[in-house]
């Protein structure tokens, strides 16, 4: 009798439970099916808002991809940055993301006087974008692949760089890098296979010829500079001073030599673009058989050097000790401090030697049997950021 009973408890509990189970089922299913048929009310709704207005159907798809008037569309990688100056500059096909579930198409940059059946996008820079400084510019030879114009040419894109920036990161010390300048006077006309392949005058078609004031504020594939309006801004702002390294693309080998220190690294107290520079002679009171004078010259205020690879002999060659404003006429900035020549220039206006930009006035061998720096066909000129 008490086992009777006891299985008779049994089976209602079993009972109970899948009831209990049953009902959570049915329950769950409703609500799924709920939310799905609102779902689809809010879709259906969406759908005729966008058809009761009007506009073609591809720009209602646009507008399902987001891809409207105003719109912001995201960039989170390098490769998305390459994607975009692909389709701008070489009239590429437009490109599908997907980034955090939803879909982005990144197509060419239109304002609205432009084509006024064209979406007006935004695009926004997510985060910072970090690039390894070696490997971006080492052994790079006509043309640096930079994308840092991009972020500032508001004509050809329209880039909202939400705090955010593209750093090169320095793998010796983990130091993180602005570049602030490049310049490339690559001669494409002429092959450089003589010593009578000299540049010419300045010409379009093989030397970039700048201003000085365009080469303070210019967004080019060739020539990029936000030297105007000075380098606090992208300083790094846990330092008192700022920290600089300059980069040529040399006639010593052909190409940028990050790598083996082929570059001159320092800091100084002052912004480059905000110090004038002061030249004086006095006479050399060292020879008294002449009356001639010598230039008097000092580094510039907190100079300090860190690493000084693009001089022969000595840290001071050609005057060398950091950037100032030129007094030359033919470039921006210079590294012959207080001194009429413009070696080490940055923004070069007139033509130097074979390659353009004059960066020391050697051309013998020097120690090591590696041949000396004399001009340039590129520029980079880095901030120490982070």
């Amino acid at each position: 009798m008490k086992k009777v009973k006891n299985q008779r408890g049994a089976i209602s509990l079993f009972v109970i439970l899948a009831m209990l189970f049953f009902m959570a089922f049915m329950i769950g299913a409703y609500s799924i099916t709920t939310r799905r048929n609102s779902a689809q009310l809010d879709a259906a709704r969406e759908t005729a808002k966008i058809y009761s207005m009007g506009v073609d159907p591809n720009t209602a798809y646009d507008s399902m991809l987001s891809i409207t008037s105003g719109s912001v569309v995201p960039i989170s990688t390098i490769e998305q940055l390459k994607t975009l100056k692909a389709i701008t500059e070489n009239d590429a096909p437009e490109v599908n993301y997907t980034i955090n579930g939803k879909l982005y198409t990144y197509k060419k940059y239109k304002t609205p006087t432009d084509d006024a059946t064209k979406p007006n996008i935004t695009y926004i820079l997510n985060n910072d974008i970090i690039l390894d400084l070696e490997t971006e510019i080492n052994k790079n030879k006509m043309n640096v692949n930079l994308y840092d114009y991009m972020l500032y040419d508001k004509t050809n894109y329209n880039i909202n760089l939400n705090n955010h920036n593209i750093y090169y990161r320095f793998a010796r010390d983990n130091s993180l890098w602005k570049c602030v300048f490049y310049q490339n006077n690559y001669k494409t006309d002429l092959a450089y296979n003589a010593d009578t392949d000299i540049l010419g005058g300045g010409s379009e078609d093989n030397f970039i010829n700048v201003s000085k004031d365009n080469a303070k504020k210019s967004f080019t594939p060739r020539l990029y500079s936000i030297l105007d309006g000075g380098l606090t801004s992208f300083k790094n702002s846990n330092s008192s001073y700022y920290e600089f390294l300059l980069a040529y693309n040399c006639d010593e080998n052909g190409e940028f030599n990050i790598t083996d220190g082929v570059y001159n690294r320092w800091s100084q107290t002052n912004d480059p673009t905000k110090e004038t520079e002061v030249v004086t002679t006095t006479s050399d009171t060292t020879n008294t058989t002449t009356t001639d004078t010598v230039s008097v010259t000092q580094p510039v205020a907190g100079y300090s050097p860190i690493s000084i690879g693009l001089t022969t002999d000595s840290v001071r060659d050609n005057y060398w000790g950091g950037l100032t404003l030129s007094t030359s006429a033919a470039a921006y900035l210079d590294g012959s401090v207080g001194h009429n020549d413009c070696y080490y220039s940055v923004g070069t206006v007139q033509n130097f030697g074979r390659y353009g930009t004059p960066v020391s006035d050697y051309n013998n061998t020097a120690t090591g049997g590696k041949k000396a720096l004399n001009s340039a066909s590129q520029t980079l000129l880095f901030i120490r950021a982070k």
